[in-house]
């Protein structure tokens, strides 16, 4: 094979493997979001076990963050915090807390907008997750809180319109054609 063969040959053999895997994630996901769906009490609850999940998945993460962020701020020639036997969940519990009181604000806006459309799709009895929707929650999770517009398609303009996070970002969004070009216009 010429490399820009071997390069395409194994580009869409890794496509069809990511494919078959996010659809097979996809499916899992909406199997268990029937079998679990009696243990959903309200959405804020859904929408805090979303957050538990993504703090707890990220935890090293948070860790090595805060780690820094200590080292620097005292000037210390020696790492802190970042030893194995550091424990970072006092750290993920003020976070959970922080959210749960309602006291976060903006801050860490990736944690509350991935919840909260997570949640929100978990709530909703009649929508199943689609196999792009985990992009999707990405990109809105980057655009809201740091940009003035957004442009996204219409199921995610409603969810964010409706748990008014458009507001609380400060970003317009639309996904009509014509409302897209009338935003842009105003630019």
């Amino acid at each position: 094979y010429p490399f820009t063969q071997l390069v395409e040959k194994l580009k869409n053999e890794n496509n069809v493997e990511l494919q078959t895997l996010t659809r097979n994630t996809t499916n899992l996901i909406n199997n268990d979001k029937i079998k679990y769906e009696h243990e959903l009490k309200t959405q804020h609850y859904v929408y805090m076990s979303e957050l538990a999940g993504m703090l707890n998945a990220h935890k090293e993460q948070i860790k090595n963050t805060f780690s820094y962020f200590a080292t620097k701020e005292t000037k210390s020639e020696k790492q802190i915090g970042n030893n194995i036997e550091d424990d970072i969940q006092p750290i993920i519990n003020m976070i959970y807390n922080l959210f749960k009181d309602n006291k976060i604000g903006k801050y860490l806006p990736t944690y509350d907008i991935k919840a909260k459309m997570f949640s929100s799709i978990r709530w909703n009895k009649n929508q199943n997750f689609k196999e792009n929707d985990f992009d999707d929650i990405g990109h809105v999770a980057t655009a809201l809180p740091y940009y003035d517009y957004f442009f996204t398609e219409k199921s995610f303009t409603h969810l964010v319109k409706k748990e008014k996070y458009d507001l609380k970002y400060s970003c317009s969004i639309a996904w009509k054609k014509e409302e897209v070009l009338e935003k842009l216009n105003l630019i």
